[in-house]
């Protein structure tokens, strides 16, 4: 059985238009059953953008949650 782990990090500017900025971080864990030959996994992910612009952009969230089975 082994567990892994990651953590991310993205920084962009410019993208879009001239002067606006997004971020995102994530963190995700996958555990083995090597007995079953099934890969568990779970994640989580934060979002932000913004530009020079009247408009306000709410931030956004995601979770991911699955299997994997190797037969």
């Amino acid at each position: 059985r082994s567990t892994a782990v990651s953590l991310d990090y993205y920084s962009g500017s410019d993208a879009v238009t001239r002067g606006d900025s997004s971020d995102s971080f994530g963190i995700a864990l996958v555990q083995d059953f090597d007995r079953q030959n099934i890969s568990a996994y779970v994640g989580y992910r934060e979002y932000s953008y913004s530009d020079p612009t009247a408009t306000t952009f709410q931030d956004a969230s995601s979770f991911i949650i699955g299997t994997f089975w190797q037969f």
